[in-house]
């Protein structure tokens, strides 16, 4: 699964929607996204007063930065699918897949052929052209807010963006404008996403072909149990990949050492369940192995003491491994040419 394309990098120039400042900062503009982050950390109903010239007040309230967006047309989306250049069309597929990525991570996927200061730039110019279309909607990361220089940004479609895409699915696009994920939240989304960079980095580099990779919610399975019962399966992402002949599946279960030992026996037993209703067999003719990717060696063992209080003839669905090792696991394919 290639996601690069030879065209050139550099889409239309859009100018950016600008503000006038307030009112220690009159005559200037800024970044009306930035502006929006500072002072809603200020409270909610917070307003500021200044004075300028004459000593005339000026009332400066958070909501007069919040960027509106006006709803985009059928006809409008239309005109951005011919205006988009084939890279921004990749951001957007890319964004489809895993609903959340870095700067870094849509640079490595759709500028790899350029060095990581080019790709870098290449990535938040489109990003930047996406968002100003109304396709795109940036998030802070928070991981960062602590460390030195400007915080980074995390990428997801807006609800125009997924409309234009066709998906199902796209992080927070239904949400409120104030909306914001919490920090564990997006690490666990991150790591699904780097996991599929790694793949299609693994993939030019001459591994196997990745020929899907569905990221949650949409790979969610639901089927009847033995007992009549309905199951809902959460896997993080589902992955099939091949060389020549062969196939691999996975369920992949991203583990950040936060669950409990009973919370993670609870899902073996939920795989299991679903496995013996057939009904993935029956769909897709194969049932893919359920692999657990943990931040260390401390976690895998005791997630492998879990799995080993499985009944014996479930233990053969379950691998873990841990996330330096995962790429290797998931991409061991015997008997591929």
């Amino acid at each position: 699964m290639s996601l690069s394309v030879t065209l050139s990098a550099v889409g239309k120039q859009s100018s950016a929607t600008l503000l006038t400042g307030p009112p220690n900062h009159a005559g200037r503009a800024y970044d009306c996204l930035a502006a929006d982050s500072a002072y809603r950390t200020r409270g909610r109903n917070a307003s500021r007063t200044g004075r300028r010239g004459g000593g005339a007040h000026l009332i400066y309230r958070r909501r007069l930065v919040t960027p509106i967006r006006p709803s985009l047309t059928g006809s409008r989306l239309d005109q951005l699918r011919r205006d988009l250049t084939d890279r921004e069309q990749t951001i957007l597929n890319v964004l489809r897949t895993v609903h959340v990525a870095t700067t870094d991570q849509v640079a490595r996927l759709v500028f790899d052929g350029h060095d990581e200061a080019v790709a870098g730039r290449l990535a938040r110019r489109h990003l930047q052209r996406l968002d100003g279309f109304g396709l795109v909607r940036r998030l802070v990361d928070r991981s960062r807010d602590r460390q030195v220089g400007a915080p980074g940004y995390l990428h997801a479609l807006t609800a125009a963006g997924l409309r234009l895409t066709a998906g199902t699915h796209a992080l927070g696009a239904r949400q409120r404008a104030a909306w914001r994920p919490t920090v564990a939240f997006l690490a666990h989304r991150l790591a699904i996403s780097e996991l599929f960079v790694q793949l299609c980095e693994h993939e030019r580099a001459g591994g196997p072909t990745v020929r899907e990779f569905v990221a949650e919610p949409d790979c969610w399975r639901t089927g009847t149990g033995t007992t009549g019962q309905r199951l809902l399966v959460r896997p993080d992402a589902l992955v099939r990949l091949e060389r020549g002949p062969v196939e691999v599946s996975w369920f992949v279960e991203v583990d950040r050492g936060s669950e409990r030992p009973a919370v993670i026996a609870a899902k073996c037993r939920l795989h299991r369940q679903y496995e013996l209703s057939g009904a993935e067999q029956a769909q897709y003719g194969v049932f893919p192995g359920v692999v657990f990717i943990v931040p260390g060696t401390a976690r895998a063992r005791a997630l492998e003491r879990v799995i080993a209080q499985q009944p014996a003839e479930a233990r053969g669905l379950f691998v873990v491994t841990t996330e330096d090792a995962a790429l290797a696991t998931l991409t061991q394919m015997e008997g591929a040419s």
